[in-house]
């Protein structure tokens, strides 16, 4: 169907938008997929795409959507850029649907895990899909890796919760006062998780040590065997809820945040991006342990930037201007840099993945995937 009027195209949004703090989701609240078929047909009514991942051997490429499906679609990449999708299909789990909109899709060497805006956070087996035991229930809507093969996910309700390599709660980081909509993360000689809150803050974490397994102790406290206190229990919480930087964008609440790779692991320095419903795109850098924001020069009434991605190098970045059903295209070391428009669609997109340095997979509010070739 097109969208012949503005009025149209307002509707969409406002029915694509009611429900999930980074703009897409279904229903009167996360989870409520009532009127939704479950039969688990390609054929069912479109849902916006909310999560875009490549496989594990990068043959395929893996689409979640707000109704709870995941779908694969057979890759081939063009050594010039862009590509071909091949046809789509269910993934091969006996429950690909799930009860919510599916939020994120991290594929470790291990295991490849999957949150949803319902609150739950599960593990992805050749089969099915096994929640975890602890669920969110304002709902997960990001994850991360991090160092010694934890992971970090960003709850509704403004938690960090870290988990281990098999998916055991080992922190909580109460990270911002409402919903953790983005994160990212970094390695280094000092690891940390960069969080994206719809209070407006960016804020950044110390990934918490990972906590060695006990060992069963013999004799009694008074023997040396001391138990830790709750008073410096209390004190060690705290420390981890203090962010290490911070930074308040303002109240316009921030949707997308990317960072970009560094060309010195060991440097100091950090750049990152974000988008926000105003439809700003900022760079932040971190720089004499103080975060400082530059924005990109953007149209007047720009509104609502969906998403933003960068390219594997961090020379190319992409952001979805959503209401103007746009693509551009940003330099992300230069600010100053009016942002291009790439590419004019007839459907308002919804995600941005850079499969390679000039190849870009969007996913759009129809529930459609295309690729898009970016010039180098």
């Amino acid at each position: 169907m097109k969208l012949r009027t503005p009025i149209l195209l307002a509707a969409l949004l406002a029915a694509v938008t009611q429900a999930a703090p980074t703009g897409i989701g279904i229903g009167l609240k996360p989870g409520d997929r009532s009127n939704i078929p479950t039969n688990g047909k390609v054929t069912e009514r479109p849902a916006p795409v909310t999560v875009l991942s490549p496989s594990a051997d990068g043959k395929s490429l893996w689409v979640g959507d707000a109704n709870g499906r995941l779908r694969s679609f057979a890759l081939t990449l063009a050594p010039e850029g862009g590509g071909e999708l091949g046809p789509e299909a269910i993934l091969p789990w006996k429950d690909a649907r799930q009860a919510a909109s599916i939020e994120a899709i991290l594929i470790r060497p291990e295991w490849t895990w999957i949150a949803l805006d319902g609150g739950t956070f599960a593990r992805a087996t050749t089969s099915a899909i096994v929640p975890t035991a602890t669920r969110q229930r304002e709902g997960v809507l990001a994850l991360v890796a991090g160092p010694e093969g934890r992971l970090a996910a960003a709850s509704g309700d403004g938690q960090i919760l870290i988990y281990d390599a098999q998916g055991a709660l080992q922190n909580t980081i109460r990270a911002h006062d409402v919903a953790t909509v983005a994160l990212a993360s970094e390695s280094g000689k000092t690891p940390r998780i960069w969080s994206l809150g719809w209070d407006g803050r960016l804020c950044a974490w110390r990934w918490p040590k990972p906590k060695k397994a006990k060992k069963k102790k013999v004799g009694s406290a008074r023997a040396g065997h001391r138990r830790q206190s709750g008073r410096s229990r209390r004190a060690s919480a705290r420390k981890l809820d203090k962010p290490r930087f911070e930074l308040d964008l303002g109240q316009r609440e921030p949707t997308s945040l990317a960072l970009i790779p560094a060309s010195d692991p060991k440097a100091k320095e950090r750049h990152l991006i974000v988008g926000d419903f105003q439809g700003r795109i900022r760079r932040v850098e971190l720089a004499k342990r103080k975060l400082t924001s530059a924005p990109y020069k953007t149209r007047p009434n720009m509104e609502l930037i969906a998403s933003v991605a960068l390219s594997p190098s961090g020379e190319r970045g992409v952001a979805l201007a959503s209401a103007e059903q746009t693509l551009l295209l940003f330099d992300p070391q230069d600010p100053e840099r009016i942002p291009l428009v790439l590419q004019r669609f007839e459907i308002p997109p919804a995600r941005a993945l850079f499969l390679n340095e000039t190849t870009v997979a969007v996913g759009f509010y129809d529930g459609n995937v295309r690729l898009i070739k970016v010039a180098k």
